[in-house]
Order: C-alpha cells, then structure tokens, then sequence
C-alpha cells in the first residue's frame, strides 16, 4: 500500500481534520465518512493520551550528568596518590532511576554506580526499541 498524507499526519492533524469534516461536510456527504468522524475524533484523543503518558515517563527518566567523580585506578582504590585523587570524570545517569536507588539504600552511589542507573536506563532502553519496532514494523506496512 502507497503512502499517503494522512498516514504521515500526527494526531493534531487528524484532529483538525476530522473536525473540519465533522463542521463543513456538504449535504449529502458520504454516510460512511460522517459515521467514521467519532471514530476519528476517538482516535486521536487515544494517541494524544499516549504521547502524553509516554512524554511523562521520558521527562521522569531524564539524562543528568554526575560531574567530579573519581574515575580509573583512583574509583578502584588502586592508585598510588596520597590523600585526595586527581582523576576525575564524569557520567551520565538516569534522573529517576538515580533518584529511587538513592531512595532505596541510603549510601546508594558511595561505591560506584551500576549499570541500574546508568544513562540509557531500562525503561528508556524499552522504549525506544519499542519505537524503532513500530517504526520499522510501520515501514514494512509500507512496502
């Protein structure tokens, strides 16, 4: 099946189309149009409940950089510096996964940070592939 305009259109666009028919349909319009309009309508409020839903998860797991951490041989306690290390670094972990560990273990990041917070974290991993999945499973409709 060919690609059209509306199958690239967002849900705003499908609104406002929608709407526009529902408003400015002549009379004698097609019945089959006008009773798929509430369905439409229906639609596009689902995938704008979704996009809300799913920018509130990104938005929660946010990138942060954690800066002048102790990094190499000084993170290991294997250097040979005496008192306080010069190699410092840092890196990027996720906000919320970040927040509930600390919440979690009271000294939480003393020893280093696992792989449990670090940036891209489970659930920004989940989503993205789940995008790409439905983009490229989108694609493949396409062709």
């Amino acid at each position: 099946m060919a690609e059209t305009k509306e199958m690239r259109e967002g849900p705003a666009e499908m609104r406002w189309r929608a709407e526009w028919i529902r408003d400015h349909s002549p009379e004698g319009a097609s019945p089959r149009m006008m009773v798929a309009v509430p369905d439409v309508l229906e639609l596009v409020a689902r995938l704008e409940a979704a996009d809300a839903a799913l920018a509130r998860v990104t938005d929660l797991h946010a990138r942060e950089t954690l800066t002048g951490l102790v990094v190499g041989d000084c993170a290991m306690e294997e250097c040979d510096h005496e008192g306080e290390c010069p190699r410092t670094g840092s890196i990027d972990v996720c906000a919320a996964c970040l927040r509930l560990a600390e919440e979690a273990v009271s000294h939480y990041g003393e020893d280093g940070y696992g792989d449990e917070v670090l940036w891209p974290c489970a659930t920004m991993r989940a989503i993205s592939g789940a995008l790409m999945s439905a983009e490229d499973q989108s694609e493949g409709d396409r062709a």
